[in-house]
């Protein structure tokens, strides 16, 4: 289990998120086909020319796994963004 320590610079920056009307939150499944859509579209995700920043059966185990955190930014109930992050890294 891990658990999150935010500082005050974190806790501003949520702040200053949310009155713009950006909310962060947890991905679930139900984010999948969005979530995936939008790294394809990113190209600084992309492992080359041809082939997709991740395999969907990869991105999709990465919401579910406990060893990840992966969270996305939304804005106006539309993703704007997310972010994946690896606990044992």
């Amino acid at each position: 289990m891990y658990s999150l320590q935010f500082s005050p610079a974190t806790i501003y920056l949520n702040q200053s998120l949310k009155n713009n009307g950006v909310k962060i939150r947890k991905a679930t499944l139900k984010d999948f086909k969005e979530l995936y859509k939008l790294g394809l579209k990113t190209t600084e995700l992309k492992v080359n020319f041809s082939e997709p920043f991740m395999e969907a059966e990869e991105f999709r185990r990465r919401i579910l796994d406990k060893n990840h955190i992966f969270l996305l930014a939304e804005k106006n109930k539309k993703i704007i963004g997310f972010i994946c992050a690896n606990t044992l890294d």
